[in-house]
């Protein structure tokens, strides 16, 4: 990629990290942390499952699939959203964590139950005559489902634990360092293709760059955050490797549905990146393995 084609997507980079800055000054001069990033989570996951609906309106002969798409991806986040506004815990009780961790957990699994049951059912009713259509709605939902869906949920369920600006910023600093690294050291050295027929661009060089900064990220963020006496270094290496290995996962699973339909990309809301799951396929895949890493470990 030459400079001039790179100026576009380092200027929205630029404006996006000073979002986020401007986001946690915010946090931190005001009392309404937690509700400030829980509206603004919502909002993100919101329109990223719109986006991913777009995706699946490319001409397929499948009515109204954005209304259902869209829906059965923001059904877990706004149940999540109504849950953590209504559940009122007592903050000096010993359980108020465990409280908010089943509340996250119940809501989540409840909501993508949900999700998955009318996804169904509609499936059923439109392919009824064509089992075609039925194996291809399906096909398509669960992974909105699932990816933006769940995953988004069990973000936003972050607000309610301890620290979670620092744990937030943490994930976001080992997925987007794992992004860079893959992008730059695939470019450079190249090599075999890690998924072609999903994404040809990625490499094995630019996937196994990417998992190594992400451990140095992790493990340097945890350094400067003064460390952790509940894990080793070696605990936050094994962690980030296996969040920098899931957002790569997501990653690829959203260019599986971008292949599926030819869309280069889920949007156009950010100049030179595309669109917004664009950019967070990773970090919205790989949020529930730091929020189960925390709730088992």
């Amino acid at each position: 990629m030459s400079f001039a084609e790179l100026k576009p997507r380092v200027k929205t980079a630029a404006f996006l990290c000073l979002a986020v800055l401007a986001l946690y000054i915010i946090a931190i001069i005001t009392d309404y942390a937690r509700w400030i990033f829980l509206f603004v989570m919502f909002a993100v996951v919101t329109i990223a499952a719109y986006e991913f609906s777009g995706i699946c309106t490319v001409a397929r002969g499948i009515r109204f699939k954005t209304p259902i798409y869209f829906l059965c991806a923001v059904i877990s986040p706004l149940i999540m959203l109504i849950s953590l506004l209504l559940v009122d815990v007592a903050p000096d009780r010993d359980d108020y964590f465990l409280v908010y961790r089943h509340t996250a957990l119940l809501v989540s699994s409840g909501g993508t139950f949900a999700s998955i049951i009318m996804i169904i059912l509609y499936g059923l009713f439109l392919g009824r005559g064509d089992r075609l259509v039925f194996e291809q709605l399906n096909r398509e939902a669960f992974i909105g489902i699932f990816h933006v869906g769940f995953c988004g949920a069990i973000l936003m369920a972050f607000v309610m634990l301890t620290n979670f600006q620092w744990l937030l910023l943490w994930l976001m600093l080992v997925v987007f360092s794992n992004d860079i690294a893959a992008y730059f050291i695939g470019s450079k050295l190249k090599g075999p293709k890690l998924a072609p027929e999903i994404s040809p661009k990625k490499t094995v060089s630019g996937a196994i760059g990417g998992i190594f900064v992400g451990a140095i990220v992790g493990v340097l963020f945890t350094y400067l955050l003064g460390g952790t006496s509940r894990y080793s270094y070696l605990d936050v290496v094994i962690l980030s490797i296996i969040v920098v290995v899931v957002a790569q996962v997501g990653d690829l699973s959203k260019s599986y549905i971008k292949r599926l339909y030819g869309v280069k990309d889920t949007g156009n809301i950010l100049p030179g990146h595309g669109g917004l799951l664009d950019r967070i396929d990773g970090f919205l895949m790989a949020a529930p393995v730091l929020y189960f890493w925390l709730a088992i470990f």
